[in-house]
C-alpha cells in the first residue's frame, strides 16, 4: 500500500518538474537549466522516504513541501550536493527536521 502511496508522490514530483521544463517563462527556463536529472531523482527519493517515515502518501509529502513553502526548490534542491552524500537515515531526518522548523510539521 505504501508503494503505491509514493507512486503517486512521484507521479506528482515528476509533473511538476515537466511543467517546469514546458512553461516558456524566464523562471522556469533557469529552473530547468539548474534542475538536472539526478536532482530530480533526489527530490523523488526523498519525497518517497519521508512519506515512509511519517507513514503518509508521496502526495501529501509533497503537498507539504511545496503548497505553503518551498522546502522541495529552498532546501532540498539547493542543498542536493552535500545532502546526498548523506545516508537515507541521515537525509530523512533532516528533512523533518527542517519541515519543524518551517512549521510544517509538528
Amino acid at each position: 500500500m505504501a508503494t503505491k502511496n509514493n507512486s503517486r508522490g512521484i507521479d506528482a514530483v515528476t509533473q511538476f518538474y515537466e511543467q517546469i521544463a514546458n512553461s516558456p517563462s524566464t523562471v522556469a527556463e533557469q529552473s530547468r537549466e539548474d534542475i538536472s536529472k539526478n536532482q530530480v531523482e533526489f527530490s523523488v527519493f526523498c519525497i518517497e522516504n519521508v512519506a515512509v517515515k511519517l507513514g503518509i502518501s508521496g502526495d501529501e509529502v509533497y503537498r507539504l513541501l511545496t503548497k505553503d513553502n518551498d522546502i522541495l526548490d529552498e532546501y532540498i534542491i539547493p542543498n542536493y550536493e552535500v545532502l546526498h552524500t548523506q545516508d537515507k537515515e541521515y537525509i530523512v531526518s533532516d528533512i523533518i527536521d527542517y519541515m519543524k522548523e518551517c512549521g510544517v510539521l509538528k
